[in-house]
Parts: structure tokens; C-alpha cells; sequence
């Protein structure tokens, strides 16, 4: 007779079988609580959220049972201020049916989450000739929360004019709340310059991208609403009869020097009041300044910059809100060009490169209308300027003059 063997069952240590219970417990409780969740009163969305200062939270809403019932719900935001950093509850109340009152909260927390607006004027990328004193040109920072930044800015990198090559300049600034801003321009040195360029070749469309207005497809539609002052240039889009005369500021022969001091004509009376206090009494919207036609014949470059920076300086002081355009001096018949006059368009073009520069450097649009009036050969074309002087645009050149400016603004 066989003998039947007896197994024994192993019993688990207490540890073990501490463990196989906590196990079984934290199931359990996941269960209930999901339970309750899908059944009880509970949010939607994240119970803690963050929002940006000065904007509201978006409401999510909330569940009873599973069914939404926010718009049966009491939200309580009295103690929500989102004009203030800090952590605020918005409170919950739903009664339900049986008249029993359920209650949750969700935290906002109210934040400065947006980065310093950092612009760089000229844009992000620049040219700077061979040898010629490199002068980086202005940047700006302004914070949601912090206001200006702009002293604030870290620059960081070098430029060496003495040798050739693409030099990268790094921008970065930091608001209170941590934010970090950062832009980074590269600045091209190079021998090749528009100033030693032939009338033929001469363009300054490579060398100041982001000061040039670029060609746009539509019509600019506040034509009507810029005021044009400046030297007789703007006197003739009167005397050509493409702008009223009640939108032009102007002073025949005035330079930028005179311009700070000789008072400006205005519906053909003076108004015995300076360029400077023009726009700082009428606060333009948006305004096209044309000078130097008169400086090319006498004036030294330098003094025409330094003085034209100065006045420009003191209408966006005047006038901050105003949206300054520079614009350039227009090309002159071939004629005076062989006549080996003070004003030729050889003078001119250099002078167009340094107001660019100029308005480069000061965070300033330029309207580089010349090119509209010029033919394949650099000068005026034929028929463009007025016969008796070759110098003031025509009726024809100036509304090419006024077409461009039409495709060059937005």
C-alpha cells in the first residue's frame, strides 16, 4: 500500500504580507477616490493654474456625478486680483437636488510669464565699412510688467572694423520675474561701399535691410492722413497737385541746421513756428521728412548728419507717437551731372547713404523713393524733373515719387 506524501503550505513572512496588503489597500483607495471623483463634485482641469498678469483665467468648468454643471455652479472670483502677482482661490458652490452644499477651490496663480519686448533698430542684420567707426545702432526693451528695460541690456560680443568678415553681437535682458530676452545681430564689415560705387550700381537695399522700407503689394490706406515737411521738395507735391496743401510743412532752401531754427510755411502763410514746434503742436500720426537737396550743393557731410540727427532727435522728443519716415533726396537730370554742377547725383547718393545710416541708427523708417525716379543709368529719367532747373521733380516723377511711397508703407 502506497503511502500518500503531505504537502504543507509555506506561510508568508510578515513583511511580505505587509506588503501584499498596503498593496491591495492603495488599489482600493485609487478605486474610491475615482469613484467619488466621477460621481462627487470635482474640477475640470488642473485644480492649480497659472496665468499671465493682466489676463484672466479662462473658467474650465466643473462636474457633478460626472455631468457638467458649471452653469448651475456659484463661481466666487471676488478674491482673484489679475492685476497682482500672487496666488489666489476661486471658490465653487453647487447645491444639489437634496439641497446638500458642495464646495472646491481652485488656485490662480497670477504671474509675469511674458518675456521683455527686445527690438533691435536696424535689424538683425547690418553693414559697416572697412575702417569706418562702428556705431551700433539703438535698441529697445520694454517689459509687460517692469516698463523700460533698455538700460538693462546685456551686450555682448565685438566688432573689429579693420578686418573683413560677419561679427555676431548678442543681446539679452532679464525683467524682474526672470524672463529672458535674447537677439542676436550680425554685422557685416566689408570694403565694398555704396560711397565708392558708380551712378550705375550704386543701391543701398543690401546695406540697411530693416531701415528700408520694403515694396508691399497693397496700397498703404492712410495716405491721406501723413504730413509731408521738409524743403521745397514737399512744397511740390502741392505745386504738382498730388497733396493738399493743408498737409504740407515746408521752407524753401532750409537745411537740417536752418531747420532747427527758421519757422515753416503751411497753407502758403508762416506760421512763425519751427519744424520741431509744428509737430509737437499737430502730434502727427504718421509723417515724411525730405531734406537735403539744398546741403549737397554747400554743406560738409558731417555737419549735415550731425545736425540732421539732432533735428530729428528733437521731433521724436516733440512727438513720440508719431510714426517718422525719412525720406530720400531725390536724383537730379543728367544734365546737371555734366555741367559738373554742386548738386549731382554722385553728391546725392552719398548723401542717401548717410541718411540712411543716420536713420539706422536712430530706429528710424527710411523711404528710399530716389530709386523710382532713376533710370538704368543712375540719373533722373528723362522728362522726371522740371526743365528750367533739373532739379525738382516734375509732374511725372513726382507721382512716381508718391506711387512708390503708395507700395512702401503698411
Amino acid at each position: 500500500m502506497k503511502k500518500v506524501r503531505k504537502t504543507h503550505k509555506r506561510k508568508l513572512k510578515p513583511k511580505a504580507k505587509a506588503m501584499i496588503l498596503a498593496i491591495i489597500a492603495l488599489i482600493a483607495l485609487t478605486i474610491l477616490v475615482k469613484t467619488f471623483q466621477s460621481n462627487g463634485f470635482a474640477l475640470i482641469g488642473k485644480s492649480h493654474t497659472e496665468v499671465n498678469i493682466s489676463e484672466e483665467y479662462i473658467e474650465e468648468g466643473v462636474t457633478y456625478r460626472g455631468k457638467d454643471v458649471t452653469d448651475e455652479v456659484d463661481i466666487d472670483i471676488s478674491k482673484v486680483d489679475y492685476t497682482k502677482q500672487g496666488k489666489y482661490q476661486i471658490i465653487y458652490t453647487y447645491q444639489t437636488k437634496k439641497g446638500k452644499k458642495l464646495k472646491l477651490s481652485r488656485t490662480i496663480e497670477v504671474k509675469d510669464l511674458e518675456l521683455p519686448v527686445l527690438t533691435l533698430n536696424g535689424g538683425s542684420e547690418i553693414h559697416t565699412l572697412l575702417n569706418e567707426k562702428f556705431n551700433d545702432p539703438l535698441y529697445q526693451a520694454i517689459d509687460n510688467v517692469d516698463g523700460d528695460l533698455t538700460n538693462e541690456v546685456k551686450v555682448t560680443g565685438e566688432v573689429n572694423t579693420t578686418k573683413e568678415g560677419e561679427y555676431l553681437l548678442t543681446y539679452e535682458v532679464k525683467d524682474k520675474s526672470g524672463n529672458i530676452a535674447k537677439k542676436v545681430r550680425k554685422v557685416i564689415v566689408s570694403s565694398k561701399s555704396p560711397l565708392n560705387m558708380s551712378l550705375e550700381e550704386f543701391s543701398l537695399e543690401e546695406y540697411f535691410k530693416g531701415t528700408i522700407l520694403e515694396e508691399v503689394s497693397t496700397p498703404f490706406a492712410d495716405m491721406d492722413e501723413i504730413i509731408y515737411a521738409g524743403d521745397s521738395m514737399v512744397l511740390y507735391y502741392d505745386i504738382n497737385k498730388l497733396v493738399p496743401s493743408k498737409r504740407l510743412w515746408y521752407r524753401n532752401s532750409i537745411d537740417p541746421k536752418t531747420a532747427l531754427t527758421a519757422t515753416m510755411f503751411h497753407l502758403y502763410q508762416d506760421t512763425e513756428k519751427t519744424m520741431v514746434e509744428m509737430y509737437k503742436e499737430n502730434q502727427p500720426k504718421i509723417s515724411i521728412i525730405t531734406l537735403g537737396t539744398n546741403s549737397v550743393a554747400y554743406m560738409d557731410i558731417e555737419v549735415f548728419v550731425e545736425n540732421y540727427r539732432t533735428l530729428l532727435k528733437e521731433i521724436i522728443n516733440a512727438s513720440p507717437k508719431t510714426r517718422l519716415i525719412v525720406q530720400s533726396i531725390p536724383p537730379v537730370d543728367k544734365k546737371k551731372d555734366k555741367e559738373n554742377s554742386p548738386i549731382n547725383n554722385d553728391k546725392i547718393n552719398k548723401f542717401n547713404y548717410h541718411i540712411a545710416k543716420l536713420a539706422q541708427e536712430l530706429g528710424l523708417e527710411f523711404l528710399n523713393s530716389a530709386t523710382a525716379m532713376k533710370d538704368e543709368k543712375g540719373y533722373a529719367k528723362d522728362g522726371y524733373c522740371i526743365d528750367y532747373d533739373g532739379i525738382h521733380p516734375s509732374k511725372v516723377g513726382h507721382t512716381a515719387l508718391y506711387e512708390y511711397t503708395k507700395y512702401h508703407l503698411k
